[in-house]
Parts: structure tokens; sequence; C-alpha cells
């Protein structure tokens, strides 16, 4: 505890200025309950006391570098789920150009010149169309939103109640 004077308000009074040691667990965030299955299946349960489904463990991410990493980890799996979701899609749709692609051949045969012109352009702009590129762009919703960008949260913890007039 220090005594001082504060001469530059030309102020006689003497103050006393407290200092005390901040506690971490009033300024920390309340943890972040996720419930996580076999085989990395996430799930997010409404509040925090929310029993735990069959086959799904409680993970509690309590620190800033936890999180970053959870949505690093998470961001990683839906990446790849996406990808070779991509690769199947481009598979399926490349047999499909196939037939197709061979059937415009067989009809460019009995074409004008500016037809078979044309329906080559066409294939040559479609073999340049850029494909489909996935971003899963997973977060944490409470680090990245705040209550002017979100809907409020519903649940009866909350004390939420609903509209009477819906």
């Amino acid at each position: 505890m220090t005594t001082q004077s504060l001469p530059e308000l030309n102020c006689r009074e003497v103050t006393i200025q407290t200092y005390s040691p901040s506690r971490p667990k009033d300024w920390a965030i309340k943890p972040i309950v996720v419930h996580v299955g076999k085989g990395g299946a996430v799930r997010f349960p409404g509040h925090e006391n929310a029993p735990v489904p069959k086959g799904f463990n409680r993970v509690e991410l309590k620190t800033l570098s936890e999180i970053a990493a959870f949505e690093r980890k998470v961001n990683q799996k839906l990446s790849s789920e996406a990808a070779q979701h991509l690769e199947r899609e481009e598979a399926h749709f490349s047999s499909i150009q196939a037939k197709l692609r061979g059937e415009l051949r067989e009809r460019m045969k009995t074409m004008s010149p500016f037809g078979r012109d044309f329906a080559q352009f066409v294939i040559e702009q479609n073999n340049q169309r850029k494909r489909k590129k996935s971003d899963v762009g997973f977060h944490v919703q409470v680090l990245n939103f705040d209550s002017a960008n979100r809907e409020a949260y519903r649940d009866r913890e909350t004390g939420w109640k609903p509209n009477r007039w819906i």
C-alpha cells in the first residue's frame, strides 16, 4: 500500500492506492465443452452440463491455444473429407463428361465448319474452367462472434423466453 498526494491537481488531500494480485480465475473464460467421439466425430452440446452421448468423451478447451489447436484439427479433418468428396464428384462427372463428349464428337462429324469450330471452342472453355475448392472455415464461435453479429443463445439455462407471438 502506498500513499501519495496529488500536487498536479493542487490538491492537499492524501490518497491511498491499494494493489492486489490479479486472480486468473476471475478473468479467465469459461471452458468450451465439446464431445469428441471415435473417429474424430465432434458434437457441440447446448450447454456445458449436457450429458455426454454414448461413445463420446467430454473435452474442455480452457485456453486460447487449446481452442486454436482444436480449430486446426477440425479444419484438417473437414478439409480432408471435403477433398475426398470432391475427388469422388470429379470422377463421377468425368465419366459422364467422357460419354457426352463422345456423343458430341460423333455429331460434330455432321456439323458445318462453323458448328464444329463452335463445339470445339466450348469443349476447350469447359476444360479450362476452375475446379471447385473447399474452404471449410470452421471456427469456435465464441472467439469470432459477439452479440453484435450473432443471435442470442436460446435455452432454459440462459433464461431465454420464447416469443409468444410466433
